[in-house]
């Protein structure tokens, strides 16, 4: 099913690469964010699901969605679906990417067995890793600092 929202003749397509995310630390990098096909469907659902008002501008929404795709990219598809459903039912508002994340990073496994908290991390971070590899980003990592988990620059 193609999405109108985040098609190529759409705000998002005529973004530039550096302009497709809000974080610092990629904006204006050469290598844009690789958003996975099911990122950009869960992302245009819920551009349907909080439509703009009549008076918006709907390029205008369709860049924002565009860049809540970019930013939302790291997050596994699967923990993201579950982010968005929760929020749906829990807010009427358009979720931050941030929102999202926080909703996502609980989903992250909390116990595997007699593990350590030092175990588990390293298996989360393992988990987020493997992720990254598989929507071929490079230019980032999760590790463990501080019994947090972190997105670090490559």
């Amino acid at each position: 099913m193609d999405n109108p929202i985040l098609s190529s003749g759409t705000a998002y397509g005529e973004l530039g690469p550096a302009l497709r995310t809000t974080s610092p630390s990629v904006a204006g990098s050469a290598k844009p964010k690789r958003v996975s096909a099911k990122t950009e469907r869960l992302i245009g659902e819920l551009g349907l699901r909080y439509r703009p008002s009549a008076q918006a501008d709907l390029a205008e929404h369709a860049a924002s969605l565009a860049l809540l795709a970019t930013d939302v990219a790291d997050i596994p598809p699967d923990y993201l679906e579950r982010a968005i459903n929760e929020h749906v039912r829990r807010s009427p508002y358009m979720p931050k990417a941030s929102e999202l994340t926080a909703l996502a990073q609980g989903y992250l496994p909390r116990s595997i067995g007699k593990q350590t908290d030092t175990e588990r991390l390293q298996c989360q971070v393992e988990h987020g890793n493997r992720h990254l590899r598989e929507i071929g980003r490079t230019d980032c990592r999760w590790t463990a600092e501080g019994g947090s988990l972190k997105l670090v620059d490559a």
